[in-house]
């Protein structure tokens, strides 16, 4: 089994000047735990719900913060025609619950652990 079979397709993005309120009311209005920032076309971070509440708690402005300042980085990325044992193990090694997944620099989607999961769930109830 390949990244492609059960990655997320639809991956919503940010850009690196977006603030960490506006990044914040996109992930509640999505109900989503992670934003992908793309600089250009090419992924320059990952945001999650733990770096938002980073900004709040290190007592910066929200209205004023940007992405650029919380976002993880550089970011582990992977290609949709990787074994899905083999990034799950990575995603394990590293100790990350999410990865982009590019096609040269192109981003192409999302492999969350909740995919693995779900994916998981759906197999034991097909047995």
């Amino acid at each position: 089994m390949q990244v492609q079979d059960i990655m997320v397709k639809q991956v919503i993005t940010a850009g690196p000047r977006e603030t960490i309120s506006q990044a914040a009311a996109r992930m509640r209005e999505e109900q989503i735990g992670c934003l992908v920032v793309v600089d250009e076309d090419t992924v320059a971070g990952i945001v999650t719900d733990r770096d938002l509440l980073g900004c709040v708690q290190a007592g910066h402005d929200a209205q004023d913060c940007r992405l650029s300042n919380h976002m993880s980085k550089p970011v582990f990325t992977t290609e949709p025609r990787r074994a899905l044992l083999t990034v799950i193990q990575e995603m394990s090694n590293r100790k990350i619950k999410r990865v982009p997944v590019v096609s040269g620099a192109k981003l192409v989607g999302l492999l969350s652990f909740s995919d693995v999961a779900q994916y998981m769930n759906e197999q034991v109830g097909n047995i």
